[in-house]
C-alpha cells in the first residue's frame, strides 16, 4: 500500500511539473530518442502544450537527437507573454525530417505554428513568441535542420508554416530544406511560410512582425519557394502581414526565392540568392505579387547579392526575373543597394521569345511609389546555341511614382540584342517616371540602351525619344570580378560615376556611409577613393597691369580650398617645383572652398605683379586632410595689348590692295589661344572673302588684302573672337 501512494505521489507530481493548473510550466525540456529524455519527437512535446493551452513561464525545448516525424505537428498555445524556445541541446548536428505522404485537411505544412489541428481550421490561436534558434546555447554554427522527406513527402507539407493572429516568432540559424517526393503541383509552397486565415466566422487572422534570420532556406519543385506568404481560406482578407524581416539568409530555390503574395510591408535585406529552376516553369528571385491590397507602409529589398539566375524553361511564359513585380498597389517599394550577376539562359530550345531580367517593375498599378536606385548590375555574357530571349537590366512601366535613378548597368552580352532599359507604357496619360543619373554600359555590338516606342542603341537616341535620363552616362564600369561587383581599378574616383544624393539611403551594401552630395552610382560607395574636385576651367586676362585669374569646378569633395601660386624670380620655395631660370613658385594668395559640391561653382583672384612682363600662374588645390593636386599652368605677358582692336585699313580708299591690323589681348585660356575670324563683306551681307579663321596667341597682327576680283564700291570688315566683335567701313575705287 506504501508502494502505491509513492508511485501515485510521483505521477502526481509529474503531471503538474508540465502542466499545473492548466497550464505548461515553465522550464527547460528535452526532445529525443536517446533514453531519458522529456519527450520522444517534436509531435509529442507540441501535443503536451497543446493540451495545455498556455505557458506558465518561459519554456526551452532542446533537441536531443535527430527525429523523423511521421505526422505533421500543429503548435497552438497562448503563451501569455513568455517565451518558448527549440534549440539544439549541444553543439552538434540535429535534424528533423517530415515524411507525411498526404497533405493535411486543413492548414497545410509540417510544423505548423498557429493551430491545434491540421485536419481543419476550428484549432487556429494566437501563438506569440516563439523562437526557433539553430545555434545552441553558446553555440555559433547552425545545427538545427528541418526538412521534408525527398522519398514520401507531400509537397504541400512545407517545413515551417505560422497561420492566424501568430506574432514575434523568430527563426533564426537554422537550415530548413523543401525537397518534397512529389515535385510537381500548385499552389505555392514554401520552405518558411506565412498564412493569413480568413473566413466569415473569423473574419482576417493574420500574422505579424516575423524575423528570418541568418538561416539556409532552400527549396525546390515547382511553384516551391524559400519564404513566402500567402493566403488561407478565402482571399477576401481585409488585413496583411506587417513588420516581418528577412535578412542574412542564403537563399536556393527553384520558382522563387522570396514569393510575397497578399503581404504588408516587409523588410528584405543582406540575402543571397541562388535561382536554381530544373522544370519548364519560371524562375524569380523575389516575386511580388498583390503584395499591398489593402495595406499600406513600406517595404525595403536592399543590400541583397543575387549571384545566380537559371532555368530550364521552354515556353515564353515562362521568364526569369530576379525581382518581379506584378502587383503593387498602395505601398511604397524601395529597391536599392542590390547586386545582380550570374544571369543563365534558358534551354536553347524554345517556343517563343523568353525573357531575362534584372528587375521588372510592370505592375501597372498606380498610387504606389517605387524606387529602383543605387543597385548595380552585371548582364553577363550567357552565350546561346539557339532559342530567342530578350535580356533587360531594368524594366519599369512609365508611371509618376516610379523612379530609376542610380543605377549601373553593364552589358556583356554580345550573341543577341541585351538593353539596359525598358519602358513598357511610354505613352500613359499624365505619367511621367524619373529615370535618370544611370550608367549603362554597351560593352558589345548587341548591347543597346533601351526600348520605349522602339529599340535605341545608344543613350542620345534614348533621351530623344522619351527625355528620359539627361544626366545619365555610358560608359565602361570595372567590377572587381564578374561575382565581386564591387568598384575596382579606373572606377575608383570615376567623376562619371557621380550620382544623385537620395533622401533616406545614406548607407551601400556594405553599410558604408554614402557620400552627402556626391555619392557613387550602383550599390557600392568607395569613400576610401571619394569623387575628386572637377575643374572644368583655368583662365586668365590682363586689364591696366593687373591679371584677373578665373576657374571653376562642377564637383567638389573635401574641398579645402586653392593656393594661388605665380612664378616668382626668387628661387623655389617648394622643392623640385619651377626650375625655370632660376624662377620659382611663390604662393600668392588663397581661396576658400565649398567643401563638398555637386553644381558649378565659380572663383577669381586679382593680382598686380611686379618685376617682369611675363609670369606664370597655377592653383594648388588641397583638400580637408591635406592632400593636394595642381592644376595646369598658363602664361601671360605685359607687354601684349590688353584688350581687342581692330583698325582703319591703310590705305582707304584703296585699290587694289590694303592693309588690316588688328590685336589680340592677353586673355589666356590653358591653351594659350584664341579662336580669330576676319571677313569681308558686300554692302547686302554677303561674305565675299575670309581672311583669318585660326587660333591667334595675344599680339598685334597685320592682314594685306588684295581685291583685284572685287567692283568697286563700298564693303565691311568684321573682326570676331570670342564675344567681341567689331566692324569697319572701306571702299574700293577702280
Amino acid at each position: 500500500m506504501k508502494k502505491i501512494i509513492i508511485l501515485f505521489t510521483l505521477i502526481v507530481c509529474m503531471v503538474f511539473t508540465t502542466s499545473m493548473y492548466g497550464q505548461f510550466s515553465g522550464g527547460t525540456y528535452t526532445i529525443g530518442t536517446a533514453g531519458g529524455e522529456n519527450y520522444s519527437s517534436l509531435l509529442s512535446a507540441c501535443a503536451a502544450l497543446n493540451a495545455a493551452g498556455s505557458l506558465g513561464g518561459d519554456v526551452i525545448f532542446e533537441i536531443t537527437t535527430d527525429l523523423t516525424e511521421a505526422a505533421n505537428v500543429p503548435l497552438g498555445v497562448n503563451t501569455n507573454g513568455y517565451t518558448l524556445t527549440f534549440r539544439p541541446s549541444e553543439d552538434v548536428d540535429k535534424i528533423i525530417t517530415f515524411t507525411q505522404a498526404t497533405k493535411n485537411t486543413g492548414p497545410q505544412g509540417s510544423f505548423v505554428l498557429g493551430t491545434t489541428t491540421l485536419t481543419d481550421f476550428t484549432g487556429l490561436i494566437s501563438t506569440d513568441n516563439i523562437i526557433i534558434d539553430g545555434y545552441s546555447s553558446g553555440g555559433s554554427t547552425r545545427r538545427l535542420t528541418f526538412k521534408t522527406s525527398n522519398t514520401t513527402s507531400h509537397i504541400l507539407n512545407s517545413p515551417i508554416i505560422i497561420i492566424a493572429n501568430s506574432n514575434l516568432i523568430t527563426i533564426k540559424n537554422c537550415i530548413v530544406t523543401h525537397s518534397p517526393k512529389v515535385s510537381s503541383g500548385f499552389p505555392i509552397n514554401f520552405a518558411v511560410g506565412l498564412y493569413t486565415y480568413y473566413s466569415a466566422g473569423t473574419g482576417t487572422l493574420t500574422p505579424d512582425n516575423i524575423t528570418v534570420d541568418n538561416c539556409i532556406l532552400t527549396a525546390q519543385g515547382s511553384y516551391s519557394t524559400a519564404f513566402g506568404t500567402y493566403y488561407a481560406g478565402s482571399s477576401s482578407i481585409s488585413v496583411l502581414p506587417s513588420n516581418c524581416v528577412v535578412k542574412n539568409n542564403t537563399i536556393s530555390a527553384g520558382f522563387a526565392g522570396i514569393y510575397l503574395a497578399y503581404c504588408g510591408a516587409i523588410d528584405v535585406y543582406n540575402n543571397t540568392f541562388s535561382i536554381n529552376q530544373t522544370l519548364n516553369l519560371e524562375s524569380n528571385g523575389i516575386y511580388i505579387y498583390n503584395a499591398s491590397k489593402n495595406s499600406s507602409g513600406t517595404s525595403n529589398i536592399y543590400n541583397n547579392n543575387f549571384i545566380q539566375l537559371s532555368s530550364s524553361a521552354t515556353s515564353s511564359s515562362y521568364p526569369s526575373t530576379y525581382i518581379q513585380i506584378v502587383s503593387h498597389n498602395g505601398i511604397n517599394l524601395n529597391i536599392y543597394n542590390n547586386m545582380m550577376s550570374g544571369f543563365s539562359r534558358p534551354i536553347s530550345s524554345s517556343s517563343g521569345t523568353i525573357n531575362i531580367t534584372g528587375i521588372i517593375t510592370d505592375g501597372a498599378d498606380v498610387n504606389r511609389n517605387v524606387n529602383v536606385v543605387y543597385n548595380t548590375i552585371l548582364m553577363n555574357d550567357i552565350g546561346s546555341t539557339g532559342g530567342t530571349f530578350d535580356y533587360f537590366g531594368i524594366v519599369f512601366n512609365g508611371n509618376t511614382e516610379e523612379r530609376i535613378s542610380n543605377n549601373i548597368i553593364s552589358i556583356q552580352e554580345s550573341d543577341f540584342d541585351a538593353f539596359a532599359m525598358k519602358q513598357l507604357n511610354p505613352n500613359l496619360t499624365g505619367e511621367d517616371p524619373v529615370c535618370n543619373y544611370n550608367v549603362a554600359y554597351l560593352g558589345t555590338g548587341t548591347a543597346k540602351w533601351g526600348v520605349s516606342l522602339a529599340s535605341y542603341s545608344t543613350l542620345a537616341e534614348w533621351q530623344t525619344a522619351t527625355s528620359l535620363d539627361a544626366n545619365s552616362k555610358s560608359k565602361a564600369v570595372t567590377f572587381v570580378s564578374t561575382s565581386d561587383l564591387h568598384l575596382f581599378g579606373s572606377s575608383l574616383g570615376d567623376l562619371d560615376l557621380i550620382g544623385t544624393p537620395i533622401s533616406g539611403i545614406t548607407t551601400d551594401i556594405d553599410g558604408e556611409t554614402r557620400h552627402a552630395t556626391l555619392p557613387y552610382m550602383g550599390a557600392d560607395e568607395n569613400l576610401a577613393n571619394p569623387l575628386p574636385v572637377e575643374l572644368t576651367s583655368f583662365t586668365a586676362s590682363v586689364l591696366g597691369g593687373k591679371v584677373t585669374l578665373s576657374w571653376q569646378t562642377a564637383t567638389e569633395v573635401n574641398n579645402y580650398g586653392f593656393e594661388v601660386e605665380r612664378t616668382s624670380p626668387r628661387p623655389s620655395l617648394y622643392e623640385g617645383e619651377g626650375g625655370e631660370a632660376g624662377r620659382g613658385w611663390e604662393k600668392i594668395g588663397f581661396v576658400q572652398g565649398h567643401g563638398n559640391s555637386n553644381s558649378v561653382k565659380e572663383y577669381s583672384f586679382t593680382d598686380k605683379p611686379n618685376g617682369g612682363t611675363k609670369f606664370k600662374y597655377r592653383l594648388k588645390q588641397i583638400d580637408n586632410d591635406g592632400k593636394y593636386e595642381y592644376s595646369k599652368e598658363i602664361e601671360i605677358d605685359l607687354g601684349m595689348p590688353n584688350e581687342f582692336s581692330l583698325s582703319q585699313n591703310y590705305p582707304n580708299p584703296f585699290n587694289p590692295s590694303t592693309t588690316i591690323r588688328y590685336s589680340i589681348p592677353n586673355v589666356i585660356a590653358s591653351e594659350a589661344k584664341q579662336s580669330v575670324v576676319l571677313k569681308v563683306y558686300d554692302i547686302l551681307g554677303n561674305v565675299v572673302a575670309t581672311l583669318v579663321n585660326e587660333n591667334k596667341a595675344a599680339g598685334n597682327y597685320e592682314v594685306k588684302y588684295d581685291a583685284s576680283n572685287l567692283s568697286s564700291g563700298i564693303y565691311f570688315y568684321k573682326l570676331q573672337s570670342g564675344s567681341f566683335v567689331q566692324t569697319k567701313k572701306f571702299i574700293l575705287i577702280k
